[in-house]
């Protein structure tokens, strides 16, 4: 062992009865700690030190005391050797007075488990001078283990917000972006330090906005959990386009909304493709009005709405005459035109709270809501009049046509619109029969 004042020190405190209590010290110590002459060599090792060897050694005892730890850490080889390379160079700067403190953690791992430990290291003073050093070895395993989980948790969270096929953002309860992925910023045509500086109402179509704020207030006073709602936003280039919006929060340890986390799918495409589904479900592919079934279905709702409130409801029955003669006299291509023109005809003499339906061939319904039967006559004298107006152009040829309507009104006993239908179809035979060209209002005795 090198010789040296502290050797000499410790020499002498083992011979008397200070040793004892400062034995007792260091060994209470949960640290393993040993203490380096200023050569590097160990000559004192406290009981933690000395049971984490004999753990690791097969339960051999290993005397520490003699060995230079200096030797050790520049002689190491395997995973750690370059922390331990490290430690060498941080010893003997502390050794030196070069510093008055050394710390490193570092790897320690065993065959069976994987540990690490923060060495600290500090002068050891005798009379002012620098006699050795003091090393403690504190386990960090469970805090080194926690970390690394976290880390894990957020590389899997950002490569999952960053990777994201639909767009993700995390946003402030006042509805700021505070972090948006690729997908969004593609979505919807702004780069990240641009929607970053907005908030959702900014880009919030102003029909859908008040639904926005009402379900982002349920979210914040904790009335839900999460919300999903489909809306439209306006992106970059002004055009609105429909989304489906996830939304929750992660409280904070009081449990209020710290910020939110938001998906939002592009649903454009499928909303567009829906719609045209609609329409195709619902519309006449010649007029472009409603076809029977769904004029039908309305008919049905707006009887009902009027029986509830008590509000009139009158049902008109329209017949283009003599349309057959139009298709044999001119064909089906002129018919065709001469019925796409009637049903403008009837749209424009109509409120937008009327609706129109082809029931078939050339007979239409019209369904007007809240109108009494003298009005729902002065509507029908309407349509008659712009239909014996309008001269239908086909180029080489010029038709002209006239139509018929049937008006009957809503009574206290009707239970469905079938019995109003029923009224306004006997009420167009009488304008037939009695000249076309008319509207007839129905009376008992048609």
């Amino acid at each position: 062992m090198p010789s040296s004042r502290l050797q000499r020190t410790m020499t002498t405190l083992q011979a008397n009865e200070g040793y004892l209590v400062f034995k007792q010290l260091i060994d209470s110590l949960m640290e393993h700690a040993v203490i380096l002459d200023t050569d590097g060599t160990i000559v004192a090792v406290n009981k933690a030190w000395t049971d984490f060897s004999l753990r690791n050694f097969g339960g051999k005892t290993c005397n520490m005391e003699g060995i230079n730890y200096l030797s050790v850490c520049e002689h190491a080889t395997g995973p750690a050797s370059r922390e331990s390379t490290a430690v060498a160079t941080g010893l003997r700067d502390v050794l030196c007075g070069k510093f008055l403190e050394f710390r490193i953690e570092y790897p320690c791992h065993s065959p069976t488990e994987k540990r690490w430990f923060l060495l600290h290291a500090a002068p050891l003073m005798i009379d002012g001078n620098i006699q050795g050093a003091v090393v403690f070895h504190i386990p960090v395993t469970e805090r080194m283990e926690a970390e690394h989980a976290l880390l894990q948790s957020e590389t899997r969270f950002t490569n999952a917000f960053n990777y994201a096929p639909i767009g993700m953002a995390l946003v402030s309860p006042e509805g700021r972006f505070l972090k948006v992925n690729p997908s969004l910023c593609d979505m919807f045509g702004y780069s990240a330090s641009e929607l970053e500086t907005m908030n959702f109402q900014d880009l919030t179509h102003p029909e859908d906005l008040d639904t926005s704020r009402s379900h982002l207030q349920a979210l914040l006073e904790n009335r839900v959990k999460s919300y999903r709602l489909e809306k439209r936003y306006v992106v970059k280039n002004g055009t609105p386009i429909w989304s489906r919006v996830s939304v929750s929060a992660a409280p904070d340890t009081d449990g209020r909304p710290l910020q939110l986390v938001a998906q939002i799918e592009d649903i454009d495409r499928q909303k567009k493709l829906e719609q045209e589904l609609l329409h195709l479900a619902t519309t006449d592919p010649l007029t472009g009005v409603c076809n029977r079934r769904h004029f039908l279905a309305r008919a049905d709702e707006e009887f009902y709405r009027s029986k509830r409130y008590g509000t009139p409801l009158s049902f008109l029955m329209a017949d283009i005459d003599h349309f057959k003669n139009i298709n044999d006299r001119y064909g089906h291509a002129v018919g065709d035109v001469v019925l796409k023109d009637f049903a403008r005809i009837i749209c424009v003499c109509l409120r937008q709270s009327d609706t129109i339906g082809r029931l078939g061939g050339e007979e239409f319904g019209i369904l007007l809501p809240e109108t009494e039967i003298a009005d729902a006559l002065t509507i029908a004298q309407r349509i008659i009049a712009a239909t014996a107006e309008t001269v239908f152009d086909q180029g080489n040829c010029n038709v002209s046509a006239t139509v018929s309507i049937g008006i009957a009104t809503m009574r206290e006993n009707d239970v469905s619109i079938a019995d109003l239908s029923k009224r306004a179809d006997a009420a167009l035979y009488t304008s037939k029969d009695t000249g076309r060209n008319r509207a007839t209002v129905f009376r008992e005795k048609d």
